[in-house]
């Protein structure tokens, strides 16, 4: 199955400015909270705790651990995003496979993540049909890159050229 991308540096720039945005927005996500909390004039520690108690209550999890495990494991993956989105822009080598292998560490580990809040929460907790459709539609997300991140045509974007190499290309 050859399947051929149409205009592939478009659609990397596009997909990198994406990634760029998610990055962001899940950091939004993630540290909205805290800074609200912080401009409240409460220290940064009692913040947290506040935060980690108020993730435990909403999303229906008793295990405050397992709360500031999905903290840092988010956090690690919006900085890929970010880093990973704005190089990939740029069309750097090491950014592609950053990317793809981050998500090759990342996908399982986020099936495994989703089973075990699954089995902490029970399966008829509320609000649950909403958080398993955003975690279908994060999954898919990430497939679908390291799918597209894989195709030969793109990975032929992404080689890096030596000064020569340029020379000769611009005569």
């Amino acid at each position: 199955m050859n399947i051929k991308i149409k205009n592939p540096l478009p659609t990397i720039k596009f997909v990198g400015v994406s990634m760029c945005l998610f990055g962001i927005w899940s950091l939004l996500g993630i540290f909205a909270p805290l800074i609200i909390m912080v401009c409240n004039n409460l220290n940064l520690w009692e913040s947290f705790v506040l935060y980690v108690e108020g993730m435990c209550n909403a999303f229906d999890i008793s295990s405050a651990p397992l709360v500031i495990y999905g903290f840092f494991v988010s956090l690690v993956m919006s900085c890929i995003y970010i880093i990973s989105g704005i190089f990939i822009i740029f069309r750097k080598s090491w950014a592609r496979r950053f990317i793809v292998y981050s998500l090759l560490i990342f996908i399982p580990l986020f099936v495994i993540n989703s089973i075990v809040v699954f089995l902490v929460r029970g399966c008829y907790s509320p609000n649950s049909w909403g958080m398993r459709l955003r975690a279908i539609l994060y999954l898919i997300f990430n497939i679908w890159l390291l799918y597209l991140f894989t195709r030969v045509q793109i990975k032929q974007l992404f080689i890096e050229q030596t000064a020569e190499q340029r020379i000769n290309n611009n005569t």
